[in-house]
């Protein structure tokens, strides 16, 4: 499923009751990717303390190895985010919370990534509006 993401499925069928005629259809189909999720978690001010709340399902019947989940942003992180873990067991949850303070106002978007041995590139994303910071200065004497 990594390489191509879709799956080829051929039938060849023989018609033994009439002409024993041969049949043969082929149909290529992607399947939907698991679900992610992603959101937004904290106060949306600048320079604010957040966090972002990623949760991936596994949807396999079996384990899937190597798994890491990124999270990005422009204006809410000065560098990419990632979260290891070596084994989701089958039906298990992953939820990862990462800690990010927004630095830029406006609205932003978060992108998480989530990649293993059997799925690449599943993507969720949220849009954020990070509210200015604005500092309250009494007036001087």
């Amino acid at each position: 499923m990594r390489e191509s993401n879709s799956i080829k499925v051929s039938a060849v069928v023989t018609d033994k009751d009439k002409s024993g005629a041969v049949y043969i259809t082929e149909k290529d189909f992607v399947p939907e990717s698991p679900s992610l999720t992603i959101k937004a978690i904290g106060s949306e001010l600048q320079y604010s303390d957040m966090a972002a709340e990623v949760v991936f399902e596994n949807p396999l019947s079996e384990s899937l190895r190597d798994c890491f989940i990124t999270v990005t942003g422009s204006g809410l992180l000065t560098e990419t985010m990632e979260a290891r873990t070596p084994l989701l067991k089958q039906g298990h949850r992953l939820r990862v919370k990462m800690p990010f303070t927004p630095y830029r106002p406006g609205p932003k978007k978060l992108v998480a990534g989530f990649n293993c041995d059997q799925f690449r590139d599943i993507k969720a994303s949220c849009n954020v509006y990070i509210k200015p910071f604005t500092s309250v200065v009494p007036p001087l004497p």
